[in-house]
């Protein structure tokens, strides 16, 4: 993965309890976007699409210039989203799913990560591809 330079014209995104947009230059609200749960979890970007994992485990896609919702999936017990080559990759509990950027679920798999303790947080990575850093501040 390497970093691209976003378009001239693309928000600046804040993540609470909502997702909102903001123009860069003014600082004018643009967009908002209400999830299921109380905050976000995870997301990443591709392309002109934002998805959005909140803490009830529904991955929201929207347009990230409008904030337009193109789909909307329960997945149950997914904690954790990343994107690599082309495909949305979840974790949680004892769940791994993998998705097409349309939302559809390719795979699901239950494998158990030992995630007895309270304090254990899911983590994912592909060789030479993404990872997913476990976030230990977030519990």
């Amino acid at each position: 993965m390497s970093y691209r330079e976003p378009p001239a014209n693309a928000p600046l995104i804040l993540f609470g309890s909502k997702v909102v947009a903001v123009d860069r230059a003014t600082g004018k609200k643009l967009w908002e976007h209400s999830t299921d749960g109380r905050l976000v979890q995870s997301f990443v970007f591709e392309g002109d699409r934002l998805f959005v994992l909140d803490d009830l485990s529904v991955l929201h896609c929207l347009v990230a210039n409008t904030g337009q919702s193109m789909a909307r999936v329960e997945l149950e017990l997914i904690e954790r989203i990343m994107l690599d080559e082309g495909r949305l990759y979840g974790v949680g509990g004892n769940w791994t799913i993998a998705l097409d950027l349309d939302g559809r679920i390719l795979w699901k798999q239950e494998i158990d990560l030992d995630m007895s303790s309270e304090h254990s947080l899911p983590g994912m990575a592909i060789p030479g591809g993404a990872s997913l850093a476990v976030d230990y501040s977030r519990r």
